[in-house]
């Protein structure tokens, strides 16, 4: 789960800036954050292998679901 930002238009005064360039900043970053994304994989496959691309650098602990009896 990614982070969220939570800022009060109160935040945003004290910094400086307005809530709508905020909210406009935000959404072109959210914009351009998957074809960016896609980009990197794409672009790594010129150094790495795939099937290294595929395995996660950040690989989940396996630990089998034990589902105990109703009592």
């Amino acid at each position: 789960v990614l982070p969220r930002l939570t800022e009060s238009e109160n935040q945003l005064r004290i910094l400086g800036r307005k809530q709508t360039h905020f909210l406009e900043t935000t959404a072109q970053f959210t914009q351009l954050l998957p074809p960016l994304i896609i980009n990197i994989g794409l672009i790594s496959l010129d150094w790495r292998s795939r099937q290294d691309l595929e395995r996660s650098p950040f690989p989940m602990e396996f630990s089998s679901p034990v589902l105990e009896p109703s009592t």
